[in-house]
């Protein structure tokens, strides 16, 4: 799973062809839909160390990599535990000491990677992208939509309340008349932290077929990077599949590049249509 294409996710609004920056109901243009899927190829270059005179040195460049190594292997050894693991458990499988292990989960945790649980005085290390679950949203559910949304708006936008009132509105209709499959949030530890909303439309455009549409999406800010944005996606398209549509499509805005690497992380292509806008 690709966390980079979801860095810096900011909530967007897809509803036809308007769009509006943030939320529903802003017209400050139109936008096209995702780009080509990419692949990207990640290679790991080599150590190299020099002795000098009677000293052994390595350079700066090779300390980075050895960190970043070591980060690696703690980060893969926590994925692979569903349950968790002890700080003392994760020094034992890498052979480490408990102090170094120390200093690597909590340069993890800064980095919003991993985080931990603590049952009585013992804490337990997960995987965050782990703990990620998703669940069908509801109506108990608006109060921490709004506060998601409110982690992600500009303080200083002037059309902030517009956008935040256009918001509620949509998510109370979608909450309370669209299919509940395609309403999904995703939670941390019981918490929100990210939602998405789909829908269904029919005769789309005059080809008489049904398509599925990704309105809104929203993840956290404190979370965003860490995998919810994209198990929410991922999901959302397996249930669109269960209710036998064959596409699903979407609106971007053409210099959101972030968001675009997130659609094109779950496949999305460009389409080879052009959208219209025209105000009244």
């Amino acid at each position: 799973m690709n966390q980079n294409s979801e860095q810096g996710l900011k909530a967007r609004s897809i509803t036809g062809f308007e769009t509006a920056p943030v939320f529903p109901a802003g017209n400050r243009g139109t936008a096209s839909s995702a780009a080509t899927h990419m692949e990207i190829l990640l290679t790991r270059c080599s150590t190299f160390h020099y002795f000098i005179g009677n000293q052994y040195w390595i350079p700066q460049t090779a300390k980075n990599e050895m960190t970043e190594t070591i980060q690696d292997q703690v980060l893969k050894t926590l994925k692979g535990s569903k349950s968790g693991l002890q700080m003392e458990e994760v020094a034992e499988k890498l052979g480490l000491t408990r102090h170094t292990i120390a200093k690597y989960l909590e340069v993890l945790r800064a980095e919003g990677k991993i985080h931990y649980s603590k049952i009585g005085r013992t804490k337990l290390w997960r995987d965050v992208s782990a703990a990620i679950t998703v669940k069908m949203l509801g109506m108990d559910d608006l109060e921490d939509i709004l506060r998601i949304a409110e982690s992600i708006e500009r303080e200083n936008d002037s059309e902030k309340a517009e956008r935040m009132a256009s918001l509620k509105e949509t998510a109370i209709y979608q909450l309370q008349h669209g299919e509940p499959m395609l309403n999904l949030g995703a939670e941390v530890d019981g918490k929100l932290v990210g939602f998405i909303f789909g829908e269904i439309k029919l005769w789309e455009f005059g080809r008489g077929e049904k398509t599925g549409w990704i309105k809104v999406l929203g993840v956290d800010r404190e979370y965003q990077g860490m995998g919810a944005g994209q198990k929410m996606g991922e999901t959302l398209l397996l249930h669109f599949q269960k209710k036998n549509i064959k596409k699903v499509r979407t609106l971007v805005d053409w210099y959101e590049g972030d968001l675009i690497s997130y659609f094109k992380s779950l496949g999305f292509n460009m389409l080879n249509m052009m959208p219209l806008e025209k105000e009244i």
